[in-house]
């Protein structure tokens, strides 16, 4: 039994088109994963930065001072060490 070849090369065609309609679709969803990710990142940095703050801020209300040296590993700078007022000028990092 043989089929016949017309028909079998438009089954192809209707395949291949699916096909590429399926690798849209997987692609708007790859696109859209990754602006999802990249917004959830964005996110991740700024409750970061909010909590550097709100410890800066908590230093200085104890009255100590704070220092910030940048970091390799991410954005922004990171506190590192802490001192009295009085006590700044005997204390090294």
């Amino acid at each position: 039994m043989s089929r016949d070849p017309r028909a079998f090369a438009a089954e192809l065609r209707a395949d291949a088109q699916q096909l590429r309609t399926m690798a849209g679709d997987l692609d708007a969803r790859a696109d859209g994963l990754c602006a999802l990710a990249e917004q959830q990142e964005r996110d991740a940095v700024s409750r970061e930065r909010a909590k550097r703050a709100a410890i800066a801020a908590s230093l200085e209300a104890e009255g100590r001072t704070f220092h910030r040296s940048p970091t390799a590993s991410g954005p922004g700078p990171t506190i590192w060490g802490s001192a009295r007022y009085e006590d700044a000028g005997q204390i090294s990092p």
